[in-house]
């Protein structure tokens, strides 16, 4: 028999134990990346939906650790507070809402939002742990998950937890990315508002001044008109008068203001043409 065949036969259960779990931690490694390589895309095709966001990272964050419940808590920069908004399951909201109040009056809340990793709080109830994570981009902070866990499962998972950052981390970026695109639709939203009300103010003064052109043309045009009338009549009444009673008359004044008359409607006759 040889050595090697001496050595295989002569492996301690020990040497066998460990075998089995570096090869359970070689799959776990691998689970892990899977989880992380998934990510990316389920986070990229969610547009502007938070809720499928919150979706995405607690599908990816239950591959890791098995909360009995996931919750997300968002900054409202109006009430200049963070407001649960999205839970699941969406019975456990109350559940969520009291761990959170507990660790703010702790002071755990506080602290947690001071840290770039996971903060793993034990709070009175000793079979109930509790994790917080910020949710954070190198410009702000968006706001805060929570998960629980009605047991001790989450002591002894580090790598989980580390994971859990990174996860978060893209969430957050997505989160971020998400009211951007809504700011960027709202202001294109106001801006073709005020271009269609600018359009619309637009028209009017235009049809405004149409109006006012068309009313200015049929006054000129009536007024030409008259003028002209006038100046006719005012011929076929002079046309027959001879010399003498011209002289007599003395409508030499007359006369001029009737060709004054031509003038001015000759004038108004080149307004007209050059308005149209």
């Amino acid at each position: 028999m040889s050595t090697s065949d001496q050595d295989a036969q002569t492996t301690s259960p020990a040497n066998e134990t460990q075998i089995e779990w570096r090869d359970i931690k070689i799959h776990q490694h691998f689970d892990f990346l899977d989880i992380l390589s998934s990510l990316g895309g389920s986070l990229g095709g969610t547009d502007s939906d938070k809720e499928k966001i919150f979706e995405a990272v607690r599908v990816h964050v239950a591959q890791l650790i098995s909360f009995d419940t996931m919750g997300f808590l968002m900054v409202d920069p109006e009430m200049f507070d963070f407001v649960l908004t999205s839970v699941f399951p969406a019975e456990s909201s109350a559940w969520v809402q009291s761990a959170v109040d507990e660790s703010i009056q702790k002071g755990s809340f506080a602290w947690a939002l001071q840290q770039s990793h996971a903060v793993v709080i034990h709070q009175n109830n000793p079979s109930q742990t509790v994790v917080l994570h910020p949710l954070v981009t190198r410009k702000r902070a968006l706001g805060m998950f929570v998960g629980i866990a009605r047991d001790q499962r989450v002591r002894n998972t580090d790598t989980a937890l580390r994971l859990l950052s990174i996860i978060l981390l893209q969430g957050a970026y997505a989160l971020d990315n998400s009211d951007l695109r809504n700011k960027i639709y709202e202001q294109n939203q106001a801006l073709e508002k005020s271009i269609e009300e600018k359009t619309r103010s637009l028209q009017t003064a235009l049809s405004s001044a149409e109006s006012m052109r068309t009313a200015q043309t049929e006054f000129l045009t009536e007024t030409k008109d008259a003028l002209r009338a006038i100046t006719v009549e005012m011929k076929t009444t002079l046309s027959p008068l001879s010399d003498e009673d011209k002289a007599s008359w003395n409508i030499e004044p007359l006369q001029k203001q009737v060709q004054q008359l031509e003038i001015l409607a000759a004038r108004l006759i080149l307004r007209i043409k050059k308005q149209n």
